[in-house]
């Protein structure tokens, strides 16, 4: 049952009632870049961050466009920590907290750990929200690089390279099944590093080459201008240079 804070009521919070691609959207950039907090009644709060000037017009124009369309939310507090070069936006709502964990799946907490990030709701959806999820977590968690290619005397970067790492091992399973349920190549690699005596190993999720790249325009596409604007530059000169802003 979704439980509404007088905070709620006051700024009329209201709750969606299907999913559909844009709710599918938000919690894919939630599972990419975002925590939540579920403290029975003492705290119900949802924090995205990003970089404090590439994901700048990402946060104002896409991620608070969304919560304000969705659940009519109108002032999304923000949050700058210019020491670490972050920003990210800040909610606090009982009612869009226990509606997103409690009927949506999304997982409160360490997500490190967590089984089941992506829900059972998106598994079992249509591929237009299965496309909008994994543009919500490639839009937060993914890069776009153009790669020169050693095979190639090319003086250009112009190879397409998506890549999104993680260190949940079923959750990049998760988004390698989905990418590829779209019709696109993608593959896992696992890459071992050692730090302080330990070892951690990173999941690499990765589609590369021209025709991926093309083909998730078409299904996927990226609502980040980070992204966007690489493609921008490779779509009209048939090369980005490494390192845009």
């Amino acid at each position: 049952m979704i439980g509404y804070s007088h905070s709620d009521r006051k700024r009329a919070i209201k709750i969606p009632t299907s999913l559909t691609p844009d709710l599918a959207e938000l919690m894919g950039i939630i599972v990419g870049d975002g925590h939540i907090t579920l403290k029975r009644n003492k705290k119900y709060e949802i924090v995205i961050v990003g970089h404090i000037t590439e994901d700048k017009e990402y946060h104002l124009f896409r991620v608070c466009d969304l919560f304000r369309s969705l659940f009519n939310l109108q002032y999304i507090p923000q949050i700058f920590r210019e020491d670490m070069a972050l920003r990210g936006i800040d909610v606090s709502s009982k009612a869009i907290v226990t509606f997103l964990v409690e009927k949506m799946g999304l997982i409160p907490g360490d997500k490190m750990q967590a089984e089941n990030l992506v829900p059972k709701i998106i598994f079992n959806s249509s591929s237009e929200i299965k496309a909008a999820f994994i543009r919500g977590v490639a839009d937060t968690d993914f890069t776009l690089r153009f790669r020169k290619r050693k095979t190639v005397k090319l003086p250009f970067h112009y190879d397409p390279f998506i890549d999104g790492h993680f260190g949940n091992k079923q959750f990049s399973y998760d988004l390698l099944e989905i990418i590829q349920s779209l019709g696109i190549v993608a593959y896992l690699a696992i890459r071992k590093k050692e730090k302080e005596g330990k070892i951690f190993t990173g999941y690499h999720v990765i589609a590369s080459g021209k025709r991926n790249l093309q083909k998730w325009m078409e299904t996927i596409c990226f609502n980040n201008y980070k992204h966007t604007t690489k493609y921008d530059i490779w779509d009209t000169y048939g090369f980005c240079p490494p390192y845009t802003t």
